[in-house]
């Protein structure tokens, strides 16, 4: 009977979500689902416009930061 259980706790996880975003769409006005847009700091602006005329690498070289951390600090 553990697939019973399963479906019950899951059934009851899906109620509790659908009723918290009843509650949010009707007492925030702002309220938007799904994850929050994400906001551009200037160092990544930067990065981005020197991109637009260079390869990655000679980028990477010049701020001397490597792809993954880039990558770490941005997202």
């Amino acid at each position: 009977m553990d697939i019973d259980k399963s479906i019950i706790e899951r059934d009851l996880i899906v109620t509790r979500t659908q009723e918290g975003k009843q509650w949010h769409r009707a007492n925030n006005k702002n309220y938007r689902e799904g994850h929050p847009k994400r906001v551009l700091n200037g160092k990544y602006k930067h990065d981005l416009e020197l991109m637009e005329t260079n390869s990655v690498r000679e980028v990477e070289k010049w701020i001397d930061v490597n792809k993954v951390d880039r990558k770490r600090e941005y997202f």
